[in-house]
């Protein structure tokens, strides 16, 4: 999305719009925009979702009079200058229209692809799963591949590795480590993964190996700066040795470049997931009534609860969100300790009132840092939304 982002399909919803974001594609990134302050107050809390060209609006109408077309809409014809400045201020508030608007680029969840099956590999596996990312291997052969399906990959696809890359969806969310038994196979990985988006791409060898890759990809003809861009040895410089050392190097690079380089803000996958109804949470049979604590909401009886500030020292960046339910948190985090039970509070008074939208701000003092044994303070703003 930049500055000749244009709307293309328009179309109003009635459903929550969390679960428009739960359907999208693995290879759709988007824009989500909420009013957090406007002189009309009928307009706070509004919001809109842009994807690829089409916005979606729920929950009546942002900055318009009429809900039934664009007129005066401010979604509608501020999108160009909305969905620019996510390319470099995802998780902030910017000002637009005498609004404070607090936009989040939306993408894919992260996925890790391995290219071989080897030792180093399934030492990896076992890590990223731990973290609960998203992995693939890419393995030729099949007793190599069986051991990766145990090790935990979530999808193993035993093929050549050229034809099995064209078996993995194509993502700017896409990981991909190569790990190959030999230079061949290296530069057959290579060629393929540098045709398509990524958001790394690292390869294990030597120096001697990673200099000969480079050279023969940049004379075949493939873009200096693509090559030079290749994390070639891979992994982060701790003096590894063993496989499970070098597999926790690569890791750690991984999540580097994860948070230096991606400006997304990811859902908790869980979170999503109970928001598009396909997993229960923590509330009653009927999801809008939690007759055990006296509790009657509206819609799912959720708050969906969003960093949109953070100061000092604080744990967990804008764009941050956890799930709260009459029955306390369902899923995700927004740091812990006195903060997080502070917004969960709010939360479930939330679902008691009839208010649908609030912005609070939580803090850790001097004596919540003592007596809880924190190592942070710092101070948060959070978005209470019902859902």
């Amino acid at each position: 999305m930049n500055k000749k982002f244009a709307v293309k399909i328009f179309k109003i919803m009635n459903d929550n719009i969390y679960k428009k974001i739960a359907e999208l594609p693995a290879d759709k990134n988007a824009v989500l925009a909420v009013i957090l302050e406007s002189p009309v107050s009928a307009e706070i809390g509004k919001k809109a979702l842009f994807v690829d060209g089409e916005m979606y609006r729920a929950n009546g109408c942002i900055g318009a009079a009429a809900c039934d077309d664009t007129s005066g809409d401010l979604s509608y014809y501020h999108a160009a200058e909305i969905c620019t400045a996510a390319e470099t201020k995802s998780n902030s508030i910017i000002e637009i229209a005498g609004r404070s608007i607090f936009i989040s680029r939306l993408g894919s969840t992260p996925r890790v692809i391995i290219c071989g099956g080897g030792h180093v590999a399934l030492a990896l596996l076992r890590i990223l799963k731990s973290l609960e990312s998203e992995t693939v291997v890419i393995e030729d052969r099949r007793d190599f591949a069986d051991k990766a399906a145990a090790a935990g990959a979530d999808k193993v696809i035993c093929l050549g590795f050229e034809e099995g890359l064209k078996e993995v969806p194509q993502s700017s969310d896409n990981y991909f480590v190569c790990m190959t038994r030999g230079h061949n196979f290296d530069i057959e990985c290579m060629r393929a993964i540098l045709a398509v988006p990524n958001a790394y791409v690292g390869l294990m060898g030597s120096r001697g190996r990673c200099a000969k890759m480079r050279a023969d990809l940049i004379s075949e003809g493939y873009p200096e700066e693509a090559v030079n861009a290749v994390h070639a040895p891979i992994g982060l410089k701790i003096g590894a040795q063993s496989p499970e050392e070098i597999a926790v190097s690569v890791a750690a690079e991984l999540i580097q470049v994860k948070y230096e380089v991606s400006r997304k803000g990811i859902f908790d996958r869980e979170i999503l997931e109970v928001l598009a109804g396909k997993k229960d949470g923590d509330v009653g049979t009927n999801p809008g009534t939690n007759a055990e604590a006296g509790i009657e909401t509206a819609g799912t009886g959720y708050v969906l609860c969003t960093i949109i500030e953070k100061h000092g020292s604080a744990p967990r960046a804008a764009g941050t969100r956890m799930l709260v339910s009459a029955d306390g948190i369902v899923a995700g985090t927004v740091g812990g300790g006195s903060m997080e039970y502070e917004v969960m509070l709010k939360s479930q008074e939330l679902l008691k009132s009839h208010e649908a939208f609030y912005i609070m701000e939580a803090s850790a003092n001097t004596a919540d840092i003592i007596d809880d044994g924190l190592l942070c303070g710092g101070r948060i703003k959070v978005m209470l939304e019902v859902i």
